[in-house]
């Protein structure tokens, strides 16, 4: 029977739907006590891309634009209001004078370990209560839901 199985689609499709705004309706912003789930996670991009290029000084603003999927217009209004609080700083590619490096100050970087030990700790409660068995269940039904809608997606021409 395939994707075709009998079953009640629009009970099921109701249920998915809701249990996605569940998710998106979650409060993280509580775990994060000086930024935002958005400038946490281009801070921990940021982290990540320049552990793995030690050589670079910063990120590209389209870079970051690119990782977190939005628009560099978003990425650079997230930059200001970083930069204003002291956590990111800019400095011109002074062999490509149209580009701008963003980095991490010491300050932004303390923010985000702060910010990660919250999220680590209420993840290992999560973890817990969950178990390893329904977390990696989960993770592989969570996976192959995106990956059967990301190929619908492309058959349709959206992706």
């Amino acid at each position: 029977m395939g994707c075709e199985e009998k079953m009640n689609l629009n009970k099921i499709q109701e249920e998915l739907i809701s249990t996605v705004r569940r998710f998106e309706k979650l409060k993280y912003e509580i775990l994060f006590h000086d930024i935002s789930r958005r400038e946490y996670d281009m801070l921990t991009v940021m982290e990540r891309y320049l552990k793995e290029n030690d050589e670079r000084k910063g990120m590209y603003v389209w870079e970051l634009a690119k990782a977190l999927h939005i628009s560099s217009p978003a990425v650079s209004k997230m930059i200001r209001a970083l930069e204003e609080r002291g956590y990111v700083e800019r400095d011109v590619d002074k062999e490509d004078r149209r580009n701008t490096y963003v980095y991490m100050t010491d300050i932004g970087k303390e923010s985000r370990a702060q910010n990660k030990k919250k999220i680590d700790a209420l993840m290992k409660k999560v973890l817990i209560c969950m178990g390893e068995k329904n977390m990696k269940e989960f993770i592989m039904l969570c996976n192959l839901l995106e990956d059967i809608i990301e190929e619908e997606l492309k058959g349709e021409g959206h992706v």
